[in-house]
């Protein structure tokens, strides 16, 4: 693949949109939408979210001060065992980070719900932004924190629709022909409106 860079070579096909997008120096909005798709096809081709309701229990149980941070940790262990793999050892992370940081305490909703968003937020993050960004930052970005401060606005242009996606996980946790909602941030424009456009 020649045509490719190194980092679009590590990426997963379903991530090099974005990618491009990304290092095209695209808005936030673009590179959202091209996101929230290649989130949804990560999720169905490999595994969706394996061990959510398990996790989510945990969670639930640390939130509820059954499990002090020390036998969440044990929990968490012992559940990550049962669900192997790349998704199941990122869910694992994704509830020890989140808990360990208080994140989930800003989210609302059940602790399923809650959950199934910090794992999608993780898996664009993994997935996307933190392979392209040591090769971004002096390229596409002057530094590591614009790069960071980028990945932010891409995230709260697509808050709305990362949500929507998770409570779908949440009824489908293998993710069995999820699809990424329909983004309703930038219209796209037609092809007369295009043609239509100055050049300059």
């Amino acid at each position: 693949m020649p045509d490719l860079d190194r980092v679009e070579r590590c990426l997963l096909p379903s991530w090099r949109p974005s990618y491009r997008l990304l290092k095209g120096g695209h808005p936030p909005e673009e590179v959202g939408r091209a996101a929230l798709k290649a989130l949804a096809e990560a999720l169905r081709n490999h595994g969706g979210a394996p061990g959510l309701y398990e996790f989510a229990g945990a969670i639930a149980d640390s939130d509820r001060g059954v499990l002090d941070p020390r036998s969440f940790a044990a929990m968490v262990q012992t559940i990550q065992q049962h669900f192997q793999g790349r998704h199941g050892r990122l869910m694992a992370d994704s509830a020890l980070g989140a808990v360990a940081s208080g994140r989930l305490a800003f989210l609302e909703g059940p602790a399923h719900e809650r959950i199934a968003k910090r794992f999608c937020e993780d898996l664009l993050s993994h997935s996307l932004f933190a392979r392209a960004r040591s090769f971004l930052v002096g390229k596409r970005f002057r530094s590591l924190s614009e790069a960071v401060q980028f990945e932010a606005q891409v995230r709260a242009a697509i808050d709305t629709e990362l949500s929507s996606l998770a409570k779908r996980l949440t009824k489908n946790p293998a993710a069995l022909g999820l699809r990424a909602p329909n983004y309703r941030g930038v219209r796209r424009k037609s092809t007369s409106e295009l043609l239509n456009e100055p050049l300059f």
